[in-house]
């Protein structure tokens, strides 16, 4: 047993003295060179199509209906609803430590980093709408300057929407170019792959009964709700995963101070990840899409 114990410590002391000497050393030197902090935003948008709110909801009352008349928003002939352009998006929080690798030849470390670390993101989803709108012409009058058609018109939506949560562990490989006063950039190759937990879809149908003025050669209409009936149903799905390669983009401000060396420690950053993304639920075939978070958030080096 003495023998075994003098045999680990002979390793071991060897170790040390092996990873201190940085100029023979085969594998290069690595130190802890920073942490990061960094929240933000991010768009996504997926190649979804409607048979797989079918599969993601099998038990739906609503999707028994026949849905084979329905059509897109931009298809109707009176848009009600009025929607802004909002890309499909979310928050997102991330922790990472940047790994500094030394150059041996300058006996310095390089501009070459790997940052690792955990990225949550919240309020992932993506969603889609049916609509279809069916209208009656029942009356007319003119009056002294303009003919007008009073319509009935009966709109039925549709809504679909999938959420959850994801959980990622990142890896990044950076290069940031030489800092000038107290401004630097960086960017590199990254990869992630993680959990996707507390899924569920959500399923809804609204009907509305309107009553439209259409004014002959005059833009505009004059609608008048005369009804509205909404149904939801809530499904819960199994956790999924998820991988993505990006490339980082990013921006550091140091501040940089003679009289107070600690604020040269203190880094603001500001990035853009663009990436592609794979989704896994079970049940589902695989679904590619884009995603493009935009980060701040603080560096302190160590």
């Amino acid at each position: 047993m003495k023998k075994i114990v003098y045999l680990i410590a002979i390793l071991f002391s060897h170790e040390i003295s092996y990873s201190q000497d940085t100029t023979n050393n085969f594998l290069p030197a690595v130190k802890i060179s920073d942490i990061t902090g960094q929240g933000g935003i991010y768009f996504q948008g997926y190649d979804w199509t409607f048979p797989g709110f079918k599969a993601l909801a099998p038990g739906s009352a609503l999707l028994q209906n026949d849905l084979s008349g329905y059509y897109e928003q931009s298809e109707l002939v009176y848009n009600f609803n009025e929607y802004g352009f909002i890309p499909d998006g979310g928050g997102m929080l991330s922790v990472k430590l940047g790994l500094n690798f030394l150059n041996k030849k300058k006996q310095q470390y390089s501009n070459a980093t790997v940052r690792t670390g955990l990225s949550y993101f919240s309020n992932c989803y993506y969603s889609s709408e049916l609509y279809k709108a069916e209208t009656n012409t029942y009356d007319s009058f003119y009056t002294d300057t303009t003919f007008i058609y009073l319509d009935s018109v009966s709109t039925n939506i549709f809504s679909f929407r999938h959420e959850w949560k994801q959980l990622n562990v990142d890896v990044s490989l950076m290069y940031t170019l030489r800092q000038k006063r107290n401004l630097s950039f960086g960017v590199g190759i990254g990869f992630a792959a993680g959990l996707i937990f507390n899924s569920h879809t959500t399923i809804g149908y609204q009907h509305y009964t309107d009553t439209v003025f259409v004014k002959h050669h005059m833009p505009g209409n004059l609608i008048y709700h005369d009804g509205n009936a909404q149904i939801k149903e809530e499904h819960a799905n199994k956790d999924g995963l998820s991988c993505s390669v990006y490339v980082p983009l990013e921006m550091n401000i140091n501040l940089h101070s003679r009289n107070h060396p600690f604020w040269k420690k203190i880094h603001f950053t500001f990035g853009v990840q663009p990436g592609i993304n794979y989704l896994s639920f079970p049940g589902l075939h695989t679904m590619r899409g884009v995603a493009v978070p935009v980060t701040a958030g603080l560096r302190f080096s160590l």
